[in-house]
């Protein structure tokens, strides 16, 4: 991973409802720094911030945080199943799968 990526800042390159992941650098400077190097958070957008960047809705919390468009990629359509791009983890499918019967 690289946070030294070159991306056009506010390229109105994505749509609401977009799947996307953020940097850790999208939540300041002092959160990249604890945070594990080259960890992604996924998440949807939910609309252009008319102050620059978008407005995402973030999976691990639910909450909308104003994100630079430098820290954003769109989510590959085949990344994953629809689970994993809703933010549950392999556990969280597991123990969902466990706990339906088989009529």
């Amino acid at each position: 991973c690289s946070d030294d990526e070159d991306v056009e800042e506010d390229g109105m390159r994505y749509d609401p409802d977009d799947r996307v992941h953020a940097m850790a650098g999208a939540f300041g400077n002092a959160f990249a720094v604890e945070a594990a190097r080259c960890v992604t958070y996924y998440g949807t957008v939910v609309e252009h911030n008319p102050t620059g960047g978008w407005n995402v809705r973030y999976d691990a919390s639910g909450e909308v945080y104003k994100t630079p468009e430098k820290f954003l990629s769109l989510v590959p359509d085949d990344e994953g199943d629809s689970k994993k791009k809703r933010g549950l983890s392999s556990s969280k499918k597991r123990g969902r799968s466990s706990s339906k019967k088989k009529r």
